[in-house]
């Protein structure tokens, strides 16, 4: 076999394999066939993520417990040879240094992130528990709490002309409704895994002596450009593209890695620290457990692939400008004003130069406004003006 259909399809391979494991597409075009909005769940959510916060400070302090009243043996059950020889290998040292590691900030955020599923795990079982909550259902009886359509009736169909991508697109994530944002399932998983990865190149570029703002913006380049972005495997090269909203995702669940320990500006507010130090424990900060919507703080409408559009290869762009024109009638009825109006292109147009940038921070966002298929660009001339 030629060198060179060798590596298509390895490369082919590798972008089915990615699809499989990332793709997990979203459709906020496509509305509920009887125009029901959706529960909003904002509050499940932010159980969801103190529930783990709450998981991985009991994990930490009870290893910190073992180690200051039993120096010289606390080598506790492991489920692998390899963390069985590190926990001996620190079994050695005096405690203080034992201690470092589980009272650094990378120690603890490596405890947080350990709380949640990998990858597309993570997206698919937090869909099923959506869907089988009983809180949920007891509070809100017949109404839905996300909606996915169906293969043959999403935006995406007959768009796409690549083998590959049309096979990652068959595992798709519903849209959910959380503080009055609508946004896919998969983001969250954007949001942990893709976070924390970027978390971890920020605070390699923190020991390497950068500010925080070079280190963001260094960690930032490799999640677009590296092997593993937004560019590459888990965008273009795999569903034909580049997704903004999950690249803002991703940087703010790199934001919430960070307020773990720092203080972030969130919606372009300062935010402090959600975990503090009690002596030689960690406990969580006043303020998350205060504020029942304190999770709001990383969602925003950057998240809305329909506000916040991605950049389309250029085979899909004709098929799919038309197949977001033809949902504009329904989508404008559901997306309406407070008062039951929908609402103008210039409205729609303001908010996707808004959701740009991050509250003016640059997450990678691209495309110009006749490139991104947005509600403005394919306005039709028979929807309503701005007055």
């Amino acid at each position: 076999m030629p060198q060179t259909n060798r590596v298509r399809i390895a490369a082919l391979v590798v972008a089915l394999g990615a699809g499989v494991a990332t793709a997990h597409e979203t459709d906020q075009w496509t509305v509920p066939p009887d125009g029901d909005p959706l529960v909003d769940i904002g509050g499940y959510l932010n159980q969801f993520f103190v529930q783990r916060l709450e998981d991985a400070l009991e994990q930490t302090n009870l290893q910190i417990k073992k180690i200051i009243h039993h120096p010289n043996n606390y080598v506790r059950r492991a489920q692998s040879t390899d963390t069985i020889r590190k926990l001996r290998a620190s079994s050695q040292k005096s405690p203080p240094a034992a201690l470092e590691p589980l009272q650094s900030p990378e120690g603890i955020s490596q405890q947080v992130r350990a709380e949640f599923p990998l990858g597309s795990t993570l997206i698919d079982s937090l869909e099923s528990d959506i869907q089988r909550d009983k809180q949920l259902k007891r509070e809100n009886p017949g109404r839905r709490h996300q909606y996915k359509p169906d293969n043959a009736d999403c935006v995406f169909v007959d768009a796409d002309t690549m083998l590959h991508s049309n096979f990652a697109r068959l595992w798709r994530s519903p849209t959910i409704n959380a503080y009055g944002t609508h946004f896919g399932v998969d983001k969250i998983g954007h949001f942990v895994h893709m976070g924390y990865d970027i978390y971890l190149a920020y605070r390699r570029h923190i020991r390497a002596g950068r500010d925080r703002d070079e280190a963001m913006f260094r960690a930032m380049q490799f999640n677009v450009e590296g092997a593993g972005g937004e560019k590459w495997i888990f965008g273009s090269i795999t569903v034909g593209s580049y997704s903004n909203a999950d690249l803002v995702s991703n940087y703010v669940g790199c934001l919430f890695f960070r307020n773990l320990t720092e203080t972030v500006d969130l919606k372009g507010q300062s935010s402090a620290p959600m975990l503090m130090r009690n002596g030689p424990f960690w406990q969580i900060a006043d303020h998350v457990y205060q504020n029942p919507k304190f999770f709001s703080r990383f969602i925003s409408d950057h998240y809305d692939e329909s506000l916040n559009p991605s950049l389309y290869a250029e085979a899909m762009q004709s098929k799919m400008r038309q197949n977001v024109t033809q949902r504009h009638e329904d989508y404008l009825a559901y997306y309406c004003n407070q008062w039951g109006r929908p609402r103008s292109r210039a409205y729609f147009d303001n908010l996707l130069r808004e959701l740009s940038t991050y509250y003016g921070r640059d997450y990678g966002h691209q495309g110009t406004y006749f490139e991104l298929i947005s509600v403005g660009s394919t306005w039709a001339e028979q929807f309503p003006r701005e007055p």
